[in-house]
């Protein structure tokens, strides 16, 4: 469904339309997912996907157009007000015009005005996009980071209420937690290999990792096989937890296992790990980094032991100014 946003006046002085789209929206479909076509997959499968179905997110295309053809777009995914802000594009031939900055002031006001919550993105440390964004209240999650967050209140406030101490439930990965594991993986929370499955070290959205999994899922491949859970609050929505399963990228006999929880809700941890689907497989791997606690008890307890260490292998932060150790449990049946 479209709504229009109202006119806005370039630099140049030329006046053009600016409207959001609300996905699924067949009259648009084709136009942005052709607009967008250059981004790839995964990327390409997930806009199609939000375009054309109703896949339990909340998907906007902003756009400036000129009779109803795009030339700059910002994109927000989202459950419950809380996601993805991506898909920020302008065409060559009208960059330096101030499309984006005026189409994300647009994007910005609307978010709020809906009750939007808190957005979270990816992009170059201190770029010139990474200036346009904190102009418009984003900040990075930490120092150096090309990661950054958006709260309509406070960081603190939002956590206090999102992960608030509740019952949960365990779900399979589906596209509909694609936006809200983001405050999970990109929290202040202890824990460098959050999950080495699908490639997230450190603190991150998740947005390129998760997509890729659910992309990857759809179709699997002999070989890589995987499978994926959420441990999720009844109360909030919020997904409190992540494991998954797959096969190991370089060892294809091996299984690589990982398990993720916000610090309150470690102690659902082993029974998150206990309801993956474990492939066919004698040879189980994880890791950890070394001293974390919490994830070293829950997968001793599921019968893996520690059998090496990989001595300065992962940066403590994306400042780069301290490397950590990681610990290498195996469990062989």
């Amino acid at each position: 469904m479209q709504h229009n946003l109202g006119t806005v006046v370039l630099k140049s002085g030329e006046r053009v339309e600016a409207a959001v789209i609300a996905a699924p929206d067949t009259a648009w479909a084709e136009r942005l997912k052709g607009f967008l076509a250059h981004k790839g997959e995964p990327w390409n499968w997930g806009n199609a996907e939000n375009l054309t179905k109703l896949t339990g997110v909340e998907t906007f295309f902003y756009v400036l157009h000129r009779d109803g053809v795009p030339f700059s777009n910002i994109m927000t995914c989202e459950v419950n007000g809380v996601g993805h802000f991506g898909h920020v594009f302008t065409r060559p031939e009208d960059r330096r015009k101030g499309a984006c900055d005026k189409l994300m002031a647009l994007q910005m006001e609307h978010f709020r005005a809906r009750g939007g919550r808190a957005l979270f993105l990816g992009t170059g440390f201190a770029s010139p996009a990474y200036r346009i964004y904190a102009c418009h209240g984003f900040q990075g999650i930490e120092d150096k980071s090309g990661y950054m967050e958006y709260y309509a209140t406070t960081r603190e406030e939002f956590e206090a209420s999102w992960f608030a101490r509740a019952a949960t439930e365990v779900e399979p990965l589906a596209m509909a937690h694609w936006p809200v594991l983001a405050p999970l993986l990109a929290g202040g929370f202890q824990g460098q290999v959050r999950c080495a499955r699908f490639g997230i070290i450190g603190r991150s959205s998740g947005e390129s990792h998760i997509l890729r999994a659910l992309y990857e899922a759809r179709r699997p491949i002999e070989g890589r096989e995987q499978g994926a859970l959420v441990l999720r609050s009844r109360q909030s929505g919020a997904p409190v937890g992540f494991a998954a399963c797959g096969s190991h990228p370089i060892w294809a006999e091996c299984r690589l296992v990982d398990v993720f929880c916000h610090p309150d809700f470690w102690d659902r941890a082993g029974d998150l790990l206990a309801s993956l689907p474990l492939p066919p497989s004698s040879h189980f791997i994880a890791y950890a980094d070394v001293g974390w606690t919490g994830k070293d008890h829950v997968l001793r307890r599921a019968g893996f032991r520690q059998t090496a260490v990989l001595a300065r292998r992962a940066p403590q932060s994306s400042a780069k100014t301290a490397v950590i150790d990681v610990a290498v449990y195996e469990r062989e049946t």
